[in-house]
Formats: structure tokens, sequence, C-alpha cells
């Protein structure tokens, strides 16, 4: 039995779990265009757990993979918000289904 697979963020001589799991999901991603997205999809909730979602979109966002966007069907981040961020100039997107409770 393990730790929860986003749990450290690269504290106190701890691993940044985020880092690893975006370094493992991008090794399995296509290839995209400029204009072009790719969106994961969470359950999300309203369990404390929920926040590994926003965390993780923060922690792609760092990585500069602004064009990868993570929301949940009910929680945070809401697909709303992504739908905006889709607006802003990407004409296709792949969605990849993202669940933290099976990880």
């Amino acid at each position: 039995i393990g730790r929860p697979l986003l749990y450290y963020t690269g504290q106190e001589d701890r691993p940044d779990d985020y880092v690893e799991a975006i370094e493992a999901l991008t090794a399995q991603l296509p290839k995209v265009e400029n204009q072009e997205a790719i969106v994961f999809m969470g359950h999300g909730g309203v369990h404390p757990a929920n926040t590994a979602y926003a965390a993780l979109q923060m922690k792609m966002e760092e990585a500069g993979l602004n064009h990868i966007f993570v929301y949940t069907v009910e929680g945070f981040p809401p697909l709303e918000s992504v739908i905006a961020k889709l607006k802003n100039g990407y004409q296709e997107s792949n969605i990849d289904a993202i669940y933290a409770g099976c990880w």
C-alpha cells in the first residue's frame, strides 16, 4: 500500500508527484497542433481530494502546457472554465478521462 498518486508537491525534500504524473501523462499524449487542445475530465465532488484537479491544472500551466486543460464533472474546476479557455483560439480538442479516485 502506498500514498495517493498526487500527494506531495515538492516541498521539504519530498518529490513533486504532480510533475511526475504530468511527465507520465504527456509521454502518452498525441502531438497536437497550435490550435488543438487536450482536455482531461475528472469526476470531482465535494471531497477535499478534489483539490488535486485544480492543482494538476496549475502544475500543467507552470510546466508550459497551456494547451492542456483539466475539469471535473461534479467539482472544481468546472467545464465552463475550460470552455471559456477553449474559445480563445482552439479549433479542436481531445477529451480524455482522468479520475483521481482511480489513481
